[in-house]
């Protein structure tokens, strides 16, 4: 059985040559006459389909998809045997479609409905509950303008600012060179790509002196971040 639209039933030449034993071409050459009937008549045609062959031999399959009136037309060239077949399957098919659309018709067949439907609600309101706290996030760093440290991300997205900072070595997203004073700085594409700000701080002892970088995720970085761990 195939539908062609979820609210219109149709039976196939196919199922209708399976039902009455008879050769799928013999039913399609009966469609044909039948269709030949109703173009003098000015009826509604039995619409056709065609689809490849399986065997990939570039031939066509045709297949007709006819509606209840059409099938009872067709039939009515064939023996009471086989008409009283299609008729028991057309009765099985209005059934089953009944059966799906079919409203409560009982107390108990529509606390069962409702209840369905209660379950249905707890799930996806567990879902957003679920989701809220991404929500909220996202909100908050959405209506910053602020940039904020490595360790202030760690602590808003719950992994902590070992472990980010681990991620972002890991990931290559921050230098791994212990060496000089880059370590633990962003790479310079990711600078440019707007998720990070560099700052430059001198230093000075009584010894020697120098320049230290300090990282701050702006607040593209921060929802960036947030998507990513």
């Amino acid at each position: 059985m195939d539908l062609l639209k979820a609210d219109d039933l149709r039976m196939t030449s196919k199922e209708i040559a399976e039902l009455t034993g008879k050769r799928h071409d013999n039913v399609l050459r009966d469609c044909d006459t039948l269709n030949a009937n109703y173009l003098k008549m000015s009826l509604l045609k039995i619409e056709e389909e065609y689809f490849p062959h399986p065997s990939g031999n570039g031939q066509a399959i045709r297949k007709m998809h006819l509606t209840k009136m059409q099938v009872f037309d067709l039939m009515t060239g064939y023996n009471t045997a086989l008409r009283i077949k299609v008729n028991r399957r057309w009765e099985e098919l209005e059934n089953e479609k009944q059966q799906r659309f079919q409203i409560p018709q009982t107390l108990s067949g529509a606390l069962m409905l409702a209840a369905k439907q209660a379950e249905q609600i707890e799930k996806q309101q567990a879902v957003i509950e679920e989701s809220k706290p991404k929500v909220e996030f996202a909100d908050a760093i959405m209506c910053s303008d602020d940039s904020i440290s490595i360790a202030i991300m760690g602590k808003m997205i719950g992994i902590g600012e070992k472990t980010l900072f681990q991620k972002l070595r890991d990931d290559n997203i921050l230098s791994d060179n212990r060496w000089g004073n880059r370590w633990n700085t962003p790479y310079q594409k990711y600078i440019d790509a707007g998720y990070f700000e560099l700052t430059e701080k001198p230093w000075q002892n009584e010894q020697r002196s120098g320049i230290s970088f300090q990282t701050k995720i702006t607040t593209k970085g921060q929802a960036w971040l947030a998507k990513k761990y």
